[in-house]
């Protein structure tokens, strides 16, 4: 679906740049507007950035499968240490630290972490 969706904005990238015909003549350096028509819209830098992006969304993704067909023991082993590595750094952390006066008056300090 991502690879869609890069896609779809490349595509639709392409075709605005088609058909809105922008010139660099009348601009002045000091508004916001012609800085930005100039930087992104003239350069053409978004459309770059997309047609890149899905090129290599689609050389990785052939990549990975030719790894898969070849080598499948491998990927296997791979994908699996891979997987469990990022489930293990995505994990939500709870860490609440807070201080709270005893009946005595005096200052506590008490911590509680927990690993979901």
């Amino acid at each position: 679906m991502n690879q869609s969706v890069i896609d779809l904005c490349a595509s639709f990238m392409a075709l605005m740049i088609a058909l809105v015909e922008l010139d660099g003549t009348g601009m002045s350096r000091d508004r916001v507007y012609d800085q930005f028509i100039c930087r992104i819209w003239l350069t053409r830098v978004l459309l770059w950035g997309l047609m890149v992006t899905s090129t290599y969304g689609i050389l990785l993704t052939a990549l990975e499968r030719y790894v898969a067909v070849v080598y499948p023991f491998w990927y296997k082993v791979v994908t699996y240490i891979c997987c469990t590595a990022i489930a293990a750094r995505d994990r939500p952390k709870i860490d609440f630290t807070f201080s709270a006066e005893n009946e005595t008056g005096a200052e506590n300090d008490s911590s509680f972490s927990a690993r979901n």
